[in-house]
């Protein structure tokens, strides 16, 4: 792989850490007022993101990387949908080596942040992001604020039951090692039964995703400019009573290009999370 191939392929594989986040994000609670945890309730997360890619660069043919990481989240209840959000571990790895641009998830661990939700599980206030590492360079405080969103619940205006369907759009921004990408997303979802889960019970949801990623930004002198779009879907285990998440799962692909000195790269993107109580 010659030098511009592998450049282009970390700046590729650094956007997909923010794909797989954002086909797994969001998910679905039993009403409005969801998310109101009992004052020092706690939970811890392991989530896990798998992604390959593949791209057509011209002179190097075509290129392929997979990368997959770890991160497990610790969370309390510190007040009416406020929320204490811990990174008690985190840990990568990838077949392409990342020419020393990228920092390192493991400077997540000992993140502290806040998040106060408002009744439809909206981030209203955030504090504790700035200055981490991983999120100034990798993604940004607003992408980052919308990926730890998705471990709650985004609630209807009605009640949920089975049947019921309700729609989420929105947009947010991330900062990138010197790129600034727009990522616009459209998520569905369907409450499709009650159960039990472990002893719980529990609401089934699924979840159907619309994401389009667009923007770009300089990489060692090359400017990159992305254009992407692609569809995720998946499944939701979510507590009846509190709307705590149980369990999920998404998977999602995603199509499109880079354009670089005057080259369009063809890339593909698939990418799979999972998310359990442990």
């Amino acid at each position: 792989m010659n030098d511009y191939a592998r450049r282009n392929l970390t700046a590729a594989l650094a956007v997909f850490t923010l794909l797989a986040s954002a086909c797994a994000a969001g998910s679905a609670g039993s009403s409005a007022a969801l998310n109101v945890w009992p004052t020092g309730t706690s939970v811890t997360y392991e989530a896990t993101t798998a992604q390959s890619q593949a791209m057509d660069i011209p002179g190097a043919g075509e290129q392929v990387g997979n990368s997959s990481q770890t991160v497990e989240f610790g969370i309390e209840s510190v007040g009416e949908r406020e929320f204490m959000i811990r990174v008690l571990d985190a840990s990568s790895s990838s077949d392409s080596p990342d020419m020393g641009m990228m920092p390192d998830i493991s400077e997540l661990i000992g993140l502290e942040a806040m998040l106060q939700l408002n009744e439809r599980g909206e981030v209203v206030e955030a504090s504790g992001l700035a200055g981490n590492v991983y999120v100034d360079e990798m993604s940004g405080v607003e992408a980052y604020t919308e990926e730890l969103r998705s471990l709650f619940l985004y609630l209807p205006e009605e009640q949920v039951r089975p049947g019921v369907t309700w729609t989420r759009e929105y947009g947010y921004t991330a900062l990138q090692m010197g790129m600034e990408l727009l990522f616009e997303l459209v998520d569905t979802y369907r409450c499709v039964e009650e159960t039990v889960f472990e002893g719980t019970r529990a609401l089934k949801i699924e979840s159907e995703s619309k994401i389009s990623l667009g923007g770009g930004g300089e990489q060692m002198g090359t400017f990159l400019d992305f254009a992407l779009s692609g569809t995720g879907d998946g499944i939701l285990i979510v507590d009846a009573v509190t709307g705590m998440l149980l369990s999920g799962e998404s998977k999602g692909t995603m199509s499109g290009g880079i354009s670089a000195q005057g080259m369009d790269i063809p890339m593909t993107m698939t990418m799979t999370s999972t998310i359990k109580v442990k």
